[in-house]
């Protein structure tokens, strides 16, 4: 077909609920902190609502992917299941054997015997119904007896409903009440708004294996919007026309036109003007940043991937001792956690010469630095309204957090800001503001030209992360970013590629590729707040938990033990690592697993000093 066309692996619009493709917008995010909170808090409901095709099971399979392994889940899809079948589905999908002689009873007994064993053994059991809207009322009916499975103290059954709207009004009805009074966690997921449809179009291509050259104008983006108001399936179906249309014609780019003929063969009729942009923060999703394993300063040249040698020369310059910790509050949740002593940042060292141990530091005296700023501060997005969100549930008294006091920390090279080019740099925005697909292929052309990330995974395929933080917090960054700009068209430029940062600002690439220093205000005027880097994809894929072994183990038991957290390097994901990675996930805002997903390697890699060498 036309992958080949457009440099692609696969299809990058398949309808198919594929965990991979989905990209988190803010309301996909917070569905999903949603759904981890009824569950590992033991809610009992939980009820995700939205438009026909706006992601709701695409987002269900990534939670069976993400949930750790003392949760075990079954998924029923059939919404047509009569009240006599569904308890035999379930026993089926739990692997409970019942006996069928005894009917309901046997059966209702039979699962009540699994969930105190599986409780006792400190596992989580949790039932998802997808298409919940077309349940009968004798079925639901039967869903609310199982939530009388309980302890004194805990739900032994976690139940999440999932549906179209139309479930709202089911269980509005008065012979629902009952049901309906007893679902504490709710959310409704909208559309994506349009700076979402750019950033979820361009999410998709490079799960599929574009690199960059993103073939979709800003006309075709309008005219997308217009035409699917936003509906990730309606995307999908025309995307996917749109390109094969282009393949056939033999063309790069997929135009306006080609999106508006399309639609019209998809949807059946030619969409309307596009309507009034809604504000929107930023438009690439921003989970967590990790700064607390970090340094100030870091080398240009390390940034880029340039040699050995070029990193031996910065080693003999200035340095500087490392920043006394910020005071930290409790970080902000769906449930306020314990106060965790916060981490002291650690100095940044090129990651080839970092060593897998970290030896104590000697006391000596730190020289003077700015003040430091508050980490979970920095860390808080711009609150914006959400109208159809259900309120958040009630987070838990959390005592103020202690300041530690600042430990003594060992001098090590810090960069000198980049030599200015042979002539004056041009520090007015449009020197360094790129268009999307200009600085994504810059993008990958630093990674790809980065020699430690070559030596170590070869031309493996990169996986993409993308988070949203402020610009005090990302100068702890320590590999290139894309920081998307508020304020311009995509013509005008809108990204920022940074490849370092000094004592006042960062350092961006231009298109031709020269350095150019901005400071630390007039990168904040513009810093919408949304970020994109690179990742390996052999490091992007894993998801480590309990019983794993091997180079990867060694590697985040190395990052926690350097960025502060109580844990001795055995090799093995055991329960102390699980708790220490749990603690690094609540003091920076992920959410709370224990286990080492995507999200959480991807943080570790941007900011730890070294990289783990991985066997094929």
């Amino acid at each position: 077909m036309y992958y080949e066309h457009f440099g692609l692996k696969e299809n990058p619009f398949h309808t198919t609920p594929d965990p991979r493709y989905l990209y988190l917008s803010r309301g996909h995010q917070e569905a999903m902190d949603h759904l981890v909170y009824g569950i590992t808090q033991r809610k009992g409901f939980v009820m995700i609502t939205g438009g026909v095709g706006t992601g709701k099971t695409t987002l269900l399979r990534s939670l069976l992917s993400d949930l750790d392994q003392n949760v075990k889940t079954a998924l029923v899809i059939n919404p047509f299941l009569t009240a006599d079948d569904l308890l035999p589905t379930i026993c089926d999908e739990f692997g409970i054997d019942a006996p069928e002689s005894q009917g309901k009873k046997g059966h209702l007994d039979a699962i009540n015997a699994f969930l105190l064993d599986s409780f006792s053994s400190g596992r989580n059991v949790v039932l998802l119904l997808d298409e919940a809207q077309n349940l009968s009322r004798d079925v639901l009916e039967q869903v609310r007896i199982l939530s009388n499975l309980e302890t004194d103290k805990e739900k032994l059954l976690q139940i999440v409903l999932v549906g179209q709207e139309e479930l709202v009004h089911v269980l509005g009805m008065n012979e629902m009440r009952q049901l309906n009074e007893r679902i504490v966690v709710r959310y409704s997921l909208d559309a994506l708004d349009f700076e979402d449809v750019k950033a979820y179009i361009q999410h998709r291509m490079m799960v599929a294996g574009c690199k960059g050259r993103i073939p979709f104008t800003n006309g075709a983006y309008k005219a997308l919007y217009a035409s699917c108001r936003g509906i990730p399936r309606r995307i999908n179906a025309v995307c996917d026309r749109s390109l094969l249309a282009a393949y056939s014609r033999n063309l790069k780019q997929i135009d306006k036109d080609l999106i508006l003929q399309a639609a019209k063969e998809v949807t059946g009729h030619t969409p309307a003007a596009m309507p009034e942009k809604k504000a929107s923060w930023a438009y690439v999703s921003l989970m967590a940043v990790f700064a607390a394993a970090a340094a100030l300063g870091v080398a240009y040249g390390f940034w880029q991937g340039q040699g050995a040698a070029n990193e031996d020369k910065l080693e003999a310059q200035t340095q500087v001792a490392a920043p006394a910790p910020p005071t930290v509050e409790a970080p902000k949740a769906l449930e306020a956690p314990a106060p965790q002593t916060p981490k002291a940042p650690q100095a940044a060292a090129p990651e080839a010469a970092a060593p897998p141990e970290v030896p104590a530091a000697p006391d000596v005296e730190s020289p003077a630095e700015p003040e430091p700023m508050d980490m979970v501060e920095a860390l808080e997005p711009v609150a914006e309204p959400n109208e159809n969100a259900e309120a958040a549930p009630p987070a838990e008294e959390t005592p103020a957090a202690k300041t530690p006091e600042a430990p003594a920390v060992q001098p090590v090279p810090e960069v000198k800001k980049a030599p200015p080019p042979a002539s004056e740099p041009v520090r007015t925005v449009g020197a360094w503001a790129l268009d999307t697909e200009t600085s994504l292929a810059k993008l990958f052309s630093l990674y790809e030209s980065n020699p430690r990330i070559k030596a170590l995974y070869g031309d493996e395929q990169a996986g993409i992360v993308s988070f949203r933080a402020r610009a005090e917090v990302v100068k702890f960054f320590q590999r290139p970013f894309r920081a998307s700009l508020k304020g311009l068209q995509d013509s005008q430029g809108g990204h920022a590629v940074v490849v370092g940062s000094f004592s006042d600002g960062f350092v961006v690439s231009d298109a031709a590729g020269n350095l150019v220093e901005v400071s630390l205000d007039d990168f904040e005027k513009r810093f919408s707040g949304g970020l994109v880097w690179l990742i390996p994809e052999k490091l992007w894929i894993n998801r480590i938990g309990l019983g794993d072994k091997g180079p990867l183990v060694n590697w985040i038991q190395d990052v926690l033990i350097h960025g502060g957290y109580s844990l001795s390097k055995d090799g093995v994901y055991g329960p102390r690592t699980s708790k220490a990675i749990k603690s690094f996930q609540t003091d920076f805002g992920i959410r709370a697993d224990g286990v080492a997903g995507p999200t959480t390697i991807g943080l570790m890699y941007q900011l730890a000093q070294h990289l783990p060498e991985l066997s094929d």
